[in-house]
């Protein structure tokens, strides 16, 4: 016979069990017929296990989105085209984007070019100054150093020495000049190589990471705008699945650090994963938190969105 602390946890757990729709009703015992039917057996209040509802969610660095660098139409890169449910290698093309320029963007361009060419201009000019400057110290240096009048008179230590610091200061100052020329000349010239480019431009967009596609939200042809999510790819060869557990329980599921899921549509095999982590936060109503176990998914059989029954062996109780 259950205590009445077990009663309580179990009217809290099913509670959650039919906002997910995964239990119909726990206390009649009956299964719900249809997607869930077998997920959460009888004996889910076991006083020697805790069971928890979890869901399949894609692993934190097993899953990307492509989104489109600029405005333009796409079509796909290979035949038969990647889709949704097709496997992909990293680097592996998936569309092209081509994109014309037109008297917008031209006009747009020459516009952004003006900052550029003011800014060479006066660069030029500030180091046309630096370098007429450093001629006239260098000028004034060699004077001094070379005095006028009989042999036996020889320059003026001070004099020379403040030459030759304004010589050394107008060198410094002409390459600080001359650098920020080249800077702004550099600017100019990429610029302008973008005006004069080809009108048209085709860019393939290729996979950053090998997976399957979950996503892909174009057709042949369409345009696309610039950002928009195109694809989405995840790596299915290794899954999280979520699940919540009330406050009361989460010494138990750290200590345990393992858990046992099974799902409707393998429900003769389980799959075993580790505690990789556990929510800071505790959610109201219901006094639960996030905890996420990483299951090994080598032959893809585990599904993003997949309801789970997480099993952990309660090794708290005496």
């Amino acid at each position: 016979m259950l205590r009445l602390c077990d009663r309580r946890r179990l009217k809290r757990f099913s509670s959650i069990l039919i906002a997910a729709g995964v239990l119909g009703s726990l206390g009649s015992g009956q299964m719900p017929l249809g997607a869930a039917s077998g997920l959460i057996p009888e004996q889910a209040a076991d006083q020697d296990t805790l069971v928890f509802a979890g869901t399949v969610v894609a692993a934190p660095g097993h899953q990307a989105e492509i989104r489109v660098p600029f405005t333009g139409i796409i079509y796909y890169a290979t035949e038969p085209p990647k889709n949704i449910g097709s496997r992909v290698s990293a680097d592996e093309p998936l569309c092209i984007i081509e994109y014309r320029f037109n008297y917008h963007d031209y006009a747009h361009l020459y516009t952004e070019r003006w900052p550029l060419l003011r800014a060479f201009l006066a660069a030029k000019w500030n180091m046309s100054e630096a370098g007429l400057a450093v001629e006239k110290a260098q000028y004034i240096y060699e004077k001094q150093t070379q005095p006028a009048g009989s042999s036996d008179s020889s320059p003026d230590s001070v004099i020379l020495l403040w030459s030759l610091r304004d010589l050394q200061q107008a060198q410094r100052q002409y390459a600080v000049a001359k650098a920020e020329f080249e800077g702004s000349k550099k600017r100019l010239d990429r610029h302008d190589a973008q005006i004069g480019r080809s009108d048209l431009t085709r860019r393939p967009l290729k996979s950053p990471i090998s997976g399957t596609i979950m996503e892909a939200a174009f057709q042949q042809g369409q345009l696309v705008y610039e950002d928009e999510t195109i694809y989405r790819i995840v790596n299915l060869s290794k899954v999280w699945i979520r699940a919540e557990v009330f406050e009361t329980d989460i010494s138990k599921v750290q200590k345990a650090r393992k858990a046992t899921a099974l799902t409707v549509a393998f429900p003769e095999e389980p799959f075993v994963g580790r505690l990789v982590q556990v929510s800071p936060q505790v959610k109201e109503p219901g006094r639960t938190l996030e905890v996420f176990f990483e299951v090994p998914n080598p032959h893809r059989k585990l599904k993003i969105g997949m309801l789970a029954k997480v099993s952990i062996e309660n090794t708290g109780r005496n």
